[in-house]
Parts: structure tokens; C-alpha cells; sequence
């Protein structure tokens, strides 16, 4: 069973050496949290009334909103952590429609980016938002795809193992099939 702290440290194995990871991790969860939107938007929208929500889509995707959660984590060098856990609060409270929650989402991740080229009094620290995102994600996981955050880090591992095997490679980044 996988925790927060045990999957930054397996996911930083396919973190290149010697690039700015605040950079690469606003970019990338911007760019993730588009794709939960865009898988959210084709079922509600695009796939007709009794389509199934594609779960194993949605679980990989917000696999990947975790990596780039655990870079951002790691340049600000510490453990990444659930709001939860880091406020001491019992649950945070979402709206139970899944497109509002992939909205906000993807809003989370406009504020880290805020939070990084503007910080002022008004902005959250990046750490916050990175928790709440981790939070917001094991909630997504759980009510809608049956899937909790440890499954949901485990198979992110799983499918960086099967990319990098050898760690980050990126000739195999550029150029993969899956």
C-alpha cells in the first residue's frame, strides 16, 4: 500500500536532474488537470446519456495531477501532504458533481501557478494548494472511480516503471507509446 511520502519518493525517480521543478510542476499540473477537464467534459457532453464515466482514464490522469504534485513538493523541498493532514481538518467539503470538481481542479492549478510568479498576502502558499489538490484528487478517486489514493499512486508507479525503466529517459519521453 502506497502513503504520499513513499510515492515522491518513487515518482521523483523520473524527475530529470538539473531543470526547475517549480516550472515543470505548475506547467504539467496546469496540463493534467486540462486532461481530467477533458475526459469529464467528453463523458458528460459528447458520450450520450447512459455513457460510463471512463474510470481507468480518469484514475491515470489524476495519477499524473499526483506527479507533478510530488515535483512541485519536492522543490519546495518537503514531504507532500493532504490538506487533511496538514490542517488537522476531519474532511474537506466538494460539491458531488464531478464537473464542478474537475473545474476547481484545474482552477487549483491556475492558483499554484499564481501562488508561484505572484506571491503576495493574498496567495496561498504553493504547499496549501498542492495539498488541496491531493485532497480534491482522493476525493475525485473515491467517488467516482471506486479507487482510492494509494491504488491511484500505485499505478502511476507502475506505468513510470513500464516507460523508464531505467529512470527518466528523455529520448523515451519524446518519443512513447503509452
Amino acid at each position: 500500500m502506497f502513503d504520499v511520502e513513499d510515492y515522491q519518493r518513487l515518482a521523483m525517480r523520473t524527475s530529470p536532474e538539473g531543470h526547475d521543478r517549480m516550472l515543470n510542476g505548475c506547467m504539467g499540473l496546469i496540463g493534467e488537470s486540462g486532461e481530467v477537464v477533458d475526459i469529464v467534459k467528453k463523458w458528460k457532453f459528447q458520450s450520450g446519456d447512459h455513457a460510463q464515466l471512463p474510470k481507468d482514464k480518469l484514475i491515470e490522469e489524476l495519477g499524473d495531477v499526483l506527479w507533478y504534485c510530488a515535483e512541485i513538493s519536492t522543490a519546495q523541498m518537503v514531504e507532500m501532504v493532504p490538506a487533511v493532514k496538514a490542517m488537522g481538518l476531519e474532511e474537506i467539503q466538494y460539491d458531488g458533481k464531478l464537473h464542478i470538481e474537475a473545474l476547481f481542479l484545474a482552477k487549483l492549478a491556475q492558483s499554484m501557478t499564481d501562488a508561484w510568479l505572484y506571491p503576495d498576502e493574498y496567495t496561498p502558499e504553493p504547499l496549501y494548494i498542492v495539498a488541496c489538490i491531493i485532497d480534491l484528487v482522493g476525493y475525485m478517486l473515491s467517488n467516482y472511480c471506486d479507487a482510492d489514493l494509494s491504488e491511484c499512486m500505485e499505478r502511476n508507479i507502475e506505468k513510470l516503471k513500464r516507460r523508464y525503466p531505467d529512470g527518466f529517459d528523455p529520448e523515451r519521453s519524446l518519443h512513447r507509446e503509452g
